[in-house]
């Protein structure tokens, strides 16, 4: 068994070596015993004693100084630095005017932070749920801004698989601070590092990493450049308590595009406590300029196995069982009750198996082979390990990877883990793993990941196992992008570089690509499971429907499969080179049609053309004008997706449709459904005319259309609101226009008392002018309008919080606003005169309107507060109370009581006609 210790890098601060110490000491004691005498004829014996003394203090003195000096300038050539390189990267005066670059023998290393939050944190979270952030930075806008900051409007949350918003976010579309787009051309950089630290609200670094559950940085996608694009992996980072700092060692790193992105993922964890935390997130990513190097940097590569478990209920399998060593063997379990969506995976063997698994009480061990399917190519070759990463959840006890030949099993590492049970859970320590000499892992033989948990709380407990092994890359080769021609950034970001392939194709041009439709084209798509009938629909995404439609025609589908399948999320088709058949290539004539198209999202601010079920929604890359031909099928409303990715059309959901998505849900398992051809359909005959009547009505009823004597000029049938003032600042979701006394009046009067029925029982509320004007004005409005019929409650803090969701997220996903509840949407400024005042605050049953960075852009989420909470006074508008009646009391206490086995919803909110009184405590 090999163990590895960690490297310290070379550029941080040493005390003085032992050879510095002695050499100092021996000057000392030479000066001490050592004398400079005159003759005494020619001085008195007092005199002679006093020239001696300032002789031998010199002495001493320069002596001392001389030695320091060549002991300090050795010390700066230390070993792996070369001391003859003609080639000097930055001078220490260049240095000190940017505190984010350190210089080290490996040259400067340049550090960019990025910081999320702040996370709010009322109770204990299980694993793998809890506040989350989630950004997409491309490398050269990291390395121009250096200091990235993301607010608390972008925090998301999890829990029991659901993703409701935290107070303050609203989904606005702004939640970072100013990126400065690089425009330098593309170049090759060496990532190094990561380092994640806790900070309090104020910024201020706290000594603990209890609040961290995870955090991720995953290349995607990843430039199809390097040759270890073959791993299929990634995941370049994980960090998570006990280990919270990783670095390759000197002369290491892993290749990267300044050009690629970078997705990186905080989580926050709180297992410990039950105080109420504000905190925030800090990485520091090393990054080191190729162009910059001192010494030659060997190239890394990577790939990220993990421990799945075969369930419980697992699939049988039909005929034999394909076998592997005599070693390898997949442990059984659970899925984790809070697992993410799409952990269950059926393998090649027809196995179910999750990644997230229950962990039963006592000591468990989990085996599992690193697969072939999971990990394509990872004993083709022989691999020299450089370094590891360890992910695990609490009281996993040891991790190791096991070489396997037959029935024997050598250990190639070990890392063993504890955890802090005294006070919560809480990972103290993951053991490090770096190689000086690097470890061999020989090609041709198995390997599986072996893992014990030691549970001693008694209880079930969430788990998941999994490495990041960096090796040696043999097959990279610097690419030489000086003589390509180079894509400047535009104002946005955006490049027309995708790193899928798409720059290969020339952007869509109305002009010579056209001419564009119309009018929505309606198409009848055979699959090998069934039709799909579907709308192309110009007036919401006119190039992409256009483009669409020609492949279509020219048959560029035509035997493409559906390459993914997430329940109750999406479908995807692949682009039109991934085949069924190997003997039905894309032709030439099909090829030189592609083109990258832009992104078309104009039609989302109007509220037409939405990801919502149903939707064909393009697959793009991170760049904005990457999408080529992938696109996807949306199973359910996906709001997190509008204003990013382009809604082209919509299928009809009529028998023939429905039909063939079920059975292409059923046999998924079985075999992957693929297209064979489409058509136009016709309304010439009476059977075509009846079923585009079908679907001219279900698309109605889709887009919200409330009446039949509603005009509409497109398919979806969306309410236009009136345009933003031209003074809102681009930060701003603009998506409703700001309230205006004069239009949108008149102000409440006198306060207003209603009655909210739930499913689980009747809250009265109190809205009151005099607390904010325009906020309860606008409430009551909605309220009266019907707008929160149905919709999800969908946070619970326990003596914190009840929020419910935006209006338009209905308990029924295929519920949608009317055009009439849309149309009176706005954005509401931040009220806090009454709080300036001391007369409202943030205390117990206040009614708080949720809002995104912009203090000015609730819109209508909003909450009950359960529990004082004086820290959103002045920063969020209280617009009433709930009031403290029996009734209210007993349906609040129901819905914490029930709310981790169901989520209530609003049924209805009208006047409330009783007796009680109606204000303000």
């Amino acid at each position: 068994m090999v163990t590895g210790r960690r490297p310290v890098p070379r550029w941080q601060p040493r005390k003085y070596s032992k050879i510095r110490r002695y050499s100092l000491l021996a000057v000392f004691a030479l000066s001490n015993n050592h004398t400079f005498r005159s003759p005494p004829s020619l001085r008195s014996a007092k005199s002679a004693q006093s020239v001696n003394w300032v002789r031998t203090t010199f002495f001493r003195l320069t002596l001392f100084c001389l030695t320091s000096f060549v002991l300090t300038s050795c010390s700066m050539h230390r070993p792996g630095s070369s001391t003859t390189s003609s080639r000097t990267l930055s001078t220490p005066s260049e240095l000190t005017k940017d505190p984010s670059v350190i210089d080290t023998p490996e040259g400067p290393v340049h550090q960019v932070n990025v910081t999320v939050g702040p996370f709010d944190i009322h109770r204990k979270y299980r694993s793998m749920e809890g506040p989350y952030v989630s950004e997409t930075l491309r490398v050269s806008d990291m390395l121009a801004t250096k200091q990235i900051s993301v607010g608390e409007g972008a925090v998301q949350f999890v829990e029991n698989g659901n993703q409701p918003s935290m107070m303050g976010s609203n989904g606005s579309s702004t939640t970072t601070s100013k990126v400065v787009h690089s425009t330098e051309p593309k170049q090759l950089i060496w990532a190094k590092g990561v380092k994640l630290i806790v900070l309090d609200e104020n910024d201020k670094p706290l000594p603990t990493a209890e609040f961290i559950c995870h955090y991720n940085v995953d290349v995607d996608p990843r430039n199809t450049v390097f040759p270890e694009v073959h791993t299929g992996s990634s995941r370049l980072f994980t960090l998570t308590q006990g280990q919270t700092d990783f670095r390759f060692p000197e002369g290491y790193g892993v290749p990267l595009s300044s050009n690629e992105f970078l997705h990186i993922t905080f989580q926050a964890a709180n297992r410990t406590t039950t105080k109420h935390r504000r905190l925030k997130h800090m990485c520091t990513l090393d990054f080191v300029k190729d162009s910059d190097l001192k010494m030659a940097m060997k190239p890394l590569s990577w790939y990220t196995p993990y421990v799945a478990v075969q369930l419980n209920d697992k699939t049988k399998l039909e005929g034999p069982e394909v076998h592997g060593p005599a070693c390898m063997v997949m442990s059984t379990g659970e899925n984790a009750p809070n697992a993410t969506k799409g952990s269950v995976v059926t393998d090649t063997n027809e196995r179910k198996v999750t990644g997230h698994w229950s962990v039963p009480p006592g000591i468990q061990p989990y085996t599992c082979p690193i697969s072939e399917d999971r990990d394509y190519g990872f004993s083709s070759e022989d691999r020299m390990v450089r370094a590891v990463w360890t992910h695990v959840h609490p009281l996993c006890k040891n991790v190791k990877l096991m070489v396997c030949d037959g029935a024997k099993k050598t250990p190639a590492w070990s890392v063993d883990i504890s955890t802090k049970t005294d006070h919560g859970l809480e990972i103290a320590r993951i053991g490090d793993l770096y190689f000086k000499d690097g470890v061999l892992l020989p090609k041709g033989k198995h390997f599986e990941i072996d893992s014990i948990y030691d549970n001693t709380t008694g209880v079930t407990q969430d788990s998941m196992v999994s490495q990041g092994i960096f090796f040696d890359d043999t097959k990279f080769v610097k690419p030489d992008w000086k003589n390509e021609p180079q894509v400047v950034a535009d104002s946005t970001g955006s490049t027309a570089e995708d790193y899928n392939g798409s720059d290969r194709y020339s952007p869509f041009d109305a002009q010579n690509d056209g001419p564009l439709l119309k009018q929505p084209k309606t198409m009848e798509v055979t699959t090998s499971v069934g039709k799909l009938h579907m709308v192309l629909d110009p007036t919401i995404a006119p190039q992409h429907a256009t483009q669409l439609y020609k492949l279509f025609k020219a048959g560029a589908f035509d035997d493409t499969n559906v390459i993914v399948y997430q329940p109750s999320y999406i479908f995807q088709i692949g682009s039109i080179d991934i085949k069924h058949s190997p003997k039905k290539p894309v032709t030439t004539e099909q090829t030189n049609m592609l083109r990258r198209l832009p992104l078309e999202v104009e039609a989302h601010k109007q509220g037409r053309g939405l990801n919502q079920k149903w939707a064909l929604t393009m697959a793009r890359s991170h760049a904005e004008d990457s999408a080529v031909s992938s696109f996807s099928i949306l199973l359910d409303n996906a709001p997190h997706l509008d204003h990013k990715y382009t809604v082209f059309g919509r299928l009809i959901p009529d028998a023939v449709t429905t039909a063939t998505m079920k059975k292409m849900m059923q046999t998924w398992e079985q075999s992957h459904a693929y297209i064979i051809s489409a058509k136009d359909i016709k309304g010439s005959n009476d059977k075509n005319s009846d079923m585009l009547a079908e679907a001219s009505a279900q698309l109605s009823q889709l887009s919200g259309k409330s009446s039949s004597k509603e005009v509409c000029d497109d398919l979806y049938c969306g309410i236009k609101p009136t345009k933003a003032p031209v003074a809102v600042k681009k930060t701003v979701d603009d998506t409703y226009p700001i309230y205006s006394k004069k239009t949108d009046g008149p102000l409440l009067t006198s306060a207003k008392t209603v009655e909210m029925k739930t499913s689980a029982g009747n809250i009265h509320m109190v809205l009151d002018p005099a607390a904010a004007p325009i906020n309860a004005s606008q409430m009551y409005k909605l309220f009266k309008a019907g707008a929160f019929d149905g919709t999800s409650i969908v946070r619970y803090e326990p003596n914190f919080v009840l929020q419910t969701a935006l209006a338009s997220v209905k308990e029924d996903r295929n519920a949608r606003l009317s055009a009439h509840v849309n149309s009176m949407l706005r954005r509401l400024p931040l009220e806090v005169e009454s709080q300036n005042s001391g007369n409202v605050l943030h205390k117990k049953f206040a009614l708080s309107m949720a809002h995104g960075d912009d203090p000015n852009s609730a819109v209508t989420s909003f909450s009950i507060l359960l529990g004082d909470a004086p820290h959103l006074d002045k920063k969020f508008t209280i617009f009433g109370h709930a009031l403290s009646d029996p009734e209210t009391v007993k349906t609040l206490a129901k819905i914490e009581s029930e709310w981790s086995k169901k989520q209530p919803y609003i049924i209805s909110v009208g006047d409330d006609r009783t007796s009680i009184a109606s204000s303000l405590r």
